[in-house]
């Protein structure tokens, strides 16, 4: 009734064809994988270099901020520097304010402050495991002290914290630099 060739042939088909079919549904499906994994990678490195972006602005307009002033370190927006620091190391900022504004017109007082912003040096520094990252920061400052220029490079490391992208650490290294008469 039925040829044992014919019906061999047709179950053999029958088992390549679910065979074939099979495989190209599992091939398309690695593929979309992939190209989701990918598209995650790319994102997460987008925002990596977003955020260091973000990260190296800020420390720009932070140094910017806080020593480039005439006549009176007063004049620094310490509105701006405490949005972008923590309460600790906002404490040190004022403090360092008001050491360049102590003393008489005699004492050596600082008038002016500027900095070139073409001159920052910005380098990652580590990530640490507490969700902090870290840069390496030179910053080229002229200051005014009693009618004398002092020309001077700060070498700093300054830790943000991811999440908040807050300033949590500012740490002084070096500072180096020569004195000219103004």
């Amino acid at each position: 009734m039925y040829d044992k060739t014919k019906v061999c042939m047709f179950v053999l088909t029958l088992i390549f064809s679910v065979g074939f079919f099979c495989s190209t549904g599992y091939f398309l499906y690695e593929n979309n994988q992939l190209k989701h994994k990918l598209a995650d990678q790319e994102k997460k490195a987008t925002t990596a270099t977003t955020q260091k972006g973000h990260f190296e602005s800020t420390i720009v307009s932070f140094y910017r901020t806080l020593y480039t002033y005439q006549d009176n370190a007063k004049a620094v927006d310490l509105e701006k520097l405490n949005q972008w620091t923590d309460p600790a190391v906002y404490a040190e900022i004022k403090k360092e304010i008001d050491v360049a504004q102590q003393g008489t017109p005699q004492q050596n007082i600082i008038r002016s402050s500027m900095i070139q912003s073409k001159g920052i040096e910005i380098v990652p520094f580590l990530k640490s495991a507490e969700n902090q990252l870290s840069y390496l920061v030179s910053v080229p400052i002229l200051q005014k002290i009693n009618g004398e220029e002092t020309a001077f490079t700060q070498t700093e490391i300054l830790s943000f914290d991811v999440h908040t992208q807050k300033i949590v650490q500012r740490q002084i290294i070096l500072s180096k630099g020569s004195e000219t008469n103004g």
